[in-house]
């Protein structure tokens, strides 16, 4: 069967149709808890929690994960907390590469977190092929924003892939969107 195009996918939800009212626009789920039986199970386990568990936030995990073309999506409430999972995720004295210029928050976290973390980062400007030459250490992630906030600065995601084959490559692609460019396509291993 022919993929939909990426704006039929995003449209139409994936064909999603409401069970209980035919709708063709989820509803939004705004119950915090859900429904128990005698024993305390949950009657439906897979809505455990409103905010992160929900047929709402599963329809748009699918939306996303076929948008990305990505094996597995999870949803957070902002960029920023995708972004916090990713550097908390990692052991401590992991070696990190972060493209320099990119979105004063992420730059503020890390810069906060670094030390905690016990992370040795460097931050180049990923976009100057000149600047990547110079690198000769190996990374245990390497994080880039293609196009970066606020300089607009594109990164060769296939390029940094090359370079840097053992690390896990993690782009955050917000300014883009998968309707612009499909990072996990070009190698990357997480997309914000």
């Amino acid at each position: 069967m022919k993929k939909s195009h990426d704006n039929t996918i995003a449209a139409q939800l994936l064909g999603h149709i409401d069970p209980h009212s035919a709708g063709v626009t989820p509803s939004l789920q705004m119950s915090t808890t859900f429904v128990r039986d005698a024993e305390n199970a949950l009657v439906r386990p897979d809505n455990s929690y409103g905010r992160d568990q929900n047929d709402g936030v599963r329809l748009a995990e699918d939306v996303i994960a076929a948008l990305e073309e990505a094996e597995d999506v999870l949803l957070f409430p902002s960029g920023m907390a995708a972004i916090a999972v990713i550097f908390q995720a990692l052991p401590r004295g992991s070696r990190v590469l972060v493209q320099s210029g990119i979105y004063w928050g992420t730059m503020k976290f890390i810069g906060d977190h670094a030390a905690l973390l016990r992370m040795d980062v460097d931050f180049i400007d990923t976009s100057d092929e000149d600047a990547l030459d110079q690198v000769t250490s190996d990374y245990d992630l390497v994080f880039i924003e293609t196009p970066s906030n606020p300089w607009l600065k594109v990164t060769d995601i296939a390029d940094i892939r090359k370079r840097f084959p053992n690390a896990i490559l993690a782009v955050d692609s917000t300014a883009a969107t998968p309707m612009l460019t499909k990072p996990i396509a070009h190698g990357a291993d997480i997309v914000v």
